[in-house]
């Protein structure tokens, strides 16, 4: 299903990072030829014939909305909710590939963390689905948080970090906290709220979870799967994962303790939604660092070796203070 993002009815920052700011109608059912579409939402008729099925509606923002609230009351699975200053993405990723082992698991793709982003995220919700895994970012929790989060009600939610994003509203780190703890405000009562031990504005996300149950990664007394660095070389850690009656050592790419804190949030998460203790160890041993984020690139540059961190896409000072002490210890 392709949605023709128009300027009448979409919101000028959502139709900016949509990809089709510069396409008419014609364009994106071009695309829809192409790409094997099976119908195309519009807000008026399309000048040139079609063979897709073409959906006239009065807004096609809110008709995108109507289908992601359609697809999750259809869908019966359990949901989880990330965010965090940094480490979303890879949270995500990783909770996915373990969830996926157990039962159909749904993700969104690429950085789709805004209302919109969502919204096609979840409108592709399977309704045999088990599980389903949503980013949702910053500004979307401080911006649109209620129509985002009646929108996917999820059942367990996860903050990875908790700090000053340059590149948007939250100017401290209690005002980000503040912001993300409206993700455990909206658990229902039997949901999870998951954040690790070193995290700032605790208080913030205590009070937010209320009774809910509550799962801190590397404090032994409220976490039941651990992740232990044993030890490291540049590019490479090997890890003890311990749970109940499991102990295994195994060696993974997560080389600094950003990556190190997402895979035990997954972890933990995946865990206690049945995913075996074994698979987990499994899981983690075939991680390997995402594209332009804390990914290890290996040159050869005139006959000698050259290793380089390449951690480009992520914009906030904690991943640059994750990968700068890294690397401080192998000058």
């Amino acid at each position: 299903i392709l949605v023709h993002v128009d300027a009448a009815s979409w919101p000028e920052k959502q139709r900016r990072g949509s990809g089709q700011a510069e396409m008419d109608l014609d364009e994106v059912v071009a695309v829809g030829h192409k790409r094997g579409a099976a119908l195309v939402i519009a807000s008026k008729p399309p000048t040139r014939p079609s063979v897709i099925p073409i959906l006239l509606v009065p807004n096609t923002y809110e008709a995108l909305i109507a289908l992601a609230r359609f697809a999750r009351a259809r869908f019966q699975g359990r949901v989880i909710a990330v965010t965090g200053t940094a480490g979303k993405i890879a949270t995500r990723d990783i909770l996915v590939r373990l969830l996926a082992r157990i039962g159909k698991t749904s993700g969104p793709h690429g950085n789709w963390n805004s209302v919109s982003g969502i919204a096609m995220g979840v409108a592709s919700l399977p309704a045999d689905g088990a599980f389903a895994v949503i980013e949702i970012g910053g500004g979307t929790l401080a911006g649109s948080r209620r129509r985002t989060l009646d929108m996917i009600r999820h059942d367990d939610a996860i903050i990875t970090t908790i700090g000053i994003n340059h590149t948007s509203r939250s100017s401290t780190p209690a005002v980000t906290a503040k912001v993300m703890a409206r993700l455990f405000q909206a658990l229902p009562p039997s949901g999870r709220a998951y954040w690790p031990r070193d995290i700032a504005e605790v208080d913030i996300l205590q009070a937010a979870v209320g009774d809910r149950q509550i799962r801190v990664v590397g404090d032994p007394a409220l976490s039941t799967i651990a992740l232990e660095a044993m030890e490291c070389g540049l590019d490479w850690m090997r890890l003890k994962v311990t749970a109940d009656r499991y102990t295994q050592e195994i060696k993974t790419q997560a080389t600094v303790s950003g990556p190190l804190t997402n895979l035990a949030l997954a972890a933990q998460c995946a865990y206690d939604l049945g995913v075996p203790a074994e698979t987990i160890a499994e899981v983690i041993a075939d991680y390997s660092p995402y594209k332009r984020k804390n990914e290890w690139v290996h040159l050869n540059i005139r006959g000698k070796s050259v290793v380089m961190l390449d951690d480009c896409h992520n914009a906030t000072l904690i991943s640059f203070e994750n990968v700068l002490s890294r690397l401080r210890k192998f000058k």
